[in-house]
């Protein structure tokens, strides 16, 4: 066995090893020899809060395992705690006869719903950008509401209203305490650690995360063997931006390899957007939807 290890605070014993057969040891040596190499102290950034539509599925592969291949997206399996709330509003508005604009990046995703539903394209239309919103056509402007897609990046809303409150002035909608930021809290918890590093390492799915502002490194690592000496060598503080946010997810194999090559910091950023005045749950559920249903512009 090589290894090259160090003492931690707490005490331990930490460090990389390489156990081989005897033919192999010259391997074992100059592979503990290249990762000694980047060893130095290091913090990790985390953006650390409640994933949109609930926790990963049980059966996606966590690192350091190959992924099969691509994720779906987490709105198809999950559920969001206001969807069940939003799609009531929604089918109140085509009870009383409205078109309905389904508003938000991830307004796609609700397809499996809609057919499930029985609901049709002249029924519900898709708006997840605003050439979408410039161009959609309804058959009544008069009878026209609103519902944000669930999960989708409340950054994008206020651009696709404007452009439809521009074309639709009777446009009706969602009223906002149904409107769901954990997307948009992610996102921006993910920009900030990502601008604050060196490296961004990018587990899982990433379409929630955007990217840096600059620059900077951005890796994706779908298994540990995807990270090589050189991408960490130079990286004092490095980002992990991963599918997970809980102590079981791929994000603690990375920070646990990491913490081979040095000491490490392992700093937890949050964001929460709280609705204080939260209509969902100052009223009964019927009267809630009654309510909201009958909003105006």
């Amino acid at each position: 066995m090589t290894a090259t290890t160090y003492i931690d605070l707490d005490g331990r014993v930490v460090g990389i090893a390489v156990a081989a057969p005897a033919h192999h040891t010259d391997l074992a040596t100059r592979t503990v020899a290249t990762w000694s190499r980047t060893l130095r102290t290091r913090r990790v950034l985390v953006p650390l809060g409640d994933l949109p539509c609930g926790p990963p599925p049980a059966t996606e592969p966590a690192l350091p395992g190959p992924r099969p291949g691509p994720l779906h997206p987490l709105s198809e399996h999950l559920d969001c705690p206001r969807r069940a709330r939003t799609r009531a509003v929604l089918g109140s508005y085509l009870d009383r006869g409205d078109t309905v604009l389904l508003l938000g990046s991830e307004a796609e995703q609700e397809h499996h719903w809609r057919e499930r539903a029985g609901l049709g394209s002249a029924d519900v239309i898709s708006v997840p950008d605003p050439v979408s919103a410039g161009k959609v056509t309804v058959p009544a402007p008069e009878r026209l509401s609103f519902v944000i897609g669930s999960c989708a990046r409340l950054d994008d809303v206020p651009a696709l209203l404007r452009i439809l409150r521009r074309r639709f002035p009777m446009l009706r909608g969602q009223h906002p305490d149904l409107w769901c930021y954990a997307a948009s809290d992610l996102l921006r918890m993910a920009r900030t650690v990502a601008d604050r590093s060196d490296l961004t390492l990018l587990l899982g799915p990433t379409a929630h995360f955007g990217a840096p502002s600059d620059r900077r490194a951005v890796r994706r690592i779908d298994t540990l063997g995807d990270l090589s000496p050189s991408d960490v060598a130079d990286a004092a503080t490095i980002a992990v931006i991963g599918a997970g946010t809980s102590a079981e997810s791929s994000d603690t194999a990375v920070i646990t390899a990491l913490s081979g090559l040095g000491p490490l910091s392992v700093v937890h950023h949050r964001a929460l957007s709280a609705v204080v005045t939260d209509i969902d749950k100052a009223a009964p559920p019927t009267a809630a939807a009654d309510r909201i249903a009958g909003q105006g512009r």
